[in-house]
Parts: C-alpha cells; sequence; structure tokens
C-alpha cells in the first residue's frame, strides 16, 4: 500500500500523484482530510470528497477502435466509476500482458502500450453487468449528467481521454472527442 510523505505541518498540501496514490494531477486535496482506506486498484480509492465505485472486479469484453483498426481481444479489469465531481470510467488493461506472449490479447494490449493507445477512437465495454451498474450509478445518482466522461485506462501508466458516452441495455460505448 502506498505511504503519504510526511508533513511539516497539518495544514500542507499533499499532491496525491506525486504521493503514488495515483489520481489525476490536479486534484490536490489537504492532507488532514485523507480518510486512508484504500482499495487493492489504486484509483480506487475513497477520499472525502471523491467517491468510486467499482463496478466489476473481474474482466469484462472489450471492443476498442484505435489508429484505423480494432481489437476485440482484450478484456477490462477492475472496471470503477466515479460521479464527483465529474464523471470518470476507469478500468485496467496490464491483466492482458501478463498472457502468453503468443495470444492475441497480449499483442492487442502490447501493441496500444507501445504508443497506439494515444489514437484511441471507441471503447466499447459489452457487459450487461457493468451497464446495469452503470444505470444506477452514473444516471440513477447524478443529476444533469455531463455529455462527455473521462476514460482512464491502465495500460504500463495512466492514460486518460475526453469520451462521449452511449449506454445500450448491454453495454457502453465510449467515442473519444477529439
Amino acid at each position: 500500500m502506498p505511504r503519504l510523505p510526511a508533513l511539516a505541518a497539518a495544514d500542507r498540501p499533499v499532491d496525491l500523484d506525486l504521493a503514488g496514490i495515483g489520481v489525476m494531477p490536479h486534484n490536490t486535496i489537504w492532507g488532514p482530510k485523507i480518510v486512508a482506506a484504500l482499495t487493492r486498484r489504486q484509483d480506487c480509492d475513497i477520499l472525502p470528497t471523491v467517491s468510486r465505485t467499482s463496478l466489476k472486479k473481474g474482466r469484462a469484453n472489450l471492443y476498442i477502435a484505435y489508429a484505423g483498426t480494432f481489437t476485440n481481444n482484450l478484456y477490462a479489469h477492475e472496471t470503477c466509476i466515479r460521479t464527483q465531481p465529474s464523471i470518470e470510467i476507469s478500468f485496467d488493461l496490464n491483466p492482458n500482458l501478463r498472457k502468453s506472449k503468443a495470444t492475441n490479447p497480449y499483442v492487442d494490449a502490447r501493441q496500444l502500450a507501445e504508443g497506439k493507445i494515444t489514437r484511441l477512437e471507441r471503447v466499447h465495454i459489452d457487459d450487461h453487468h457493468i451497464a446495469e451498474q452503470l444505470r444506477d450509478a452514473a444516471f440513477g445518482l447524478v443529476s444533469n449528467v455531463p455529455e462527455d466522461w473521462t476514460l482512464t485506462i491502465e495500460l504500463e501508466g495512466r492514460h486518460s481521454f475526453r469520451v462521449r458516452p452511449k449506454l445500450g441495455a448491454d453495454s457502453l460505448v465510449l467515442s473519444v472527442v477529439s
């Protein structure tokens, strides 16, 4: 579990990204207000002003369009949503890199990790459970759901994109907004 740096004064701000907790760099909170309850995945932390909800711990089928091509061999792991102050969907693709190097999930994840992820176009999460959870978490709890969300993908680092969601009966499509 990551440790926070020692504070010289109780009111000194702590940049959580520099502290190794792994939140967006623009999120700075005051040290004394940190609640310390962290889950196994760093970006599913529980802070007084940021609440993340796990949508699915296991794997979810993905269709990813990028750089004029696509893959349907990858799986999202540890999918979470944050609804405040804005909506962010996050998941981890790193477990795809732990497969045999001869498998399609490894090859496709490696391609994305080597730079193709910067040319992400669309992510389609094909999972009934996640779609159902999203209806409750995002659309059920948030008034005035914003048109654009943030998608954060863990893949040998953190990659964030502004996306436009389209929620179907059994899936979620996130189209990258240029």
